[in-house]
């Protein structure tokens, strides 16, 4: 059997996730993107990975278990590696994040990470920006 390169493995990765050609298999693609991403540290496998991963989660602070949290960890990556979904997913997490953490800061006093929150607020500014939305 021929060695895959990573961006074949993020292929393969995508069909097994969608069916396309072969049976879906969630469990097969992220083992795919895993390997995508350990081979090559693609930004696309990162983000495919990450939005597995979250689950059904609504809002980033609503993570619950250590996977979910992996899931936003990833495409927190892949943004910060210049995949331009991902940047417009992190815009739609946390360009509001100031205000939020402000409320939450307020409710939960010193136990929430305000500076954390505007600093990702912040990137999500820029990364708006950049891609002129």
């Amino acid at each position: 059997m021929a060695t895959l390169t990573a961006e074949e493995l993020h292929q393969e990765g995508v069909r097994y996730y969608h069916g396309d050609g072969v049976k879906a298999d969630e469990k097969k693609a992220i083992e795919c993107f895993e390997k995508a991403i350990k081979l090559g540290n693609l930004p696309e496998s990162k983000r495919s990975l990450g939005h597995i991963l979250m689950g059904n989660i609504s809002r980033h602070w609503a993570a619950q278990t250590n996977e979910q949290k992996r899931g936003i960890a990833l495409l927190e990556e892949a943004a910060a590696d210049g995949d331009t979904i991902a940047k417009q997913w992190y815009v739609n997490q946390y360009i509001n994040e100031g205000v939020g953490a402000l409320l939450l800061k307020l409710k939960f006093g010193k136990s929430y990470n305000y500076t954390e929150a505007k600093r990702k607020a912040s990137l999500a500014r820029k990364y708006k920006k950049e891609l002129g939305i």
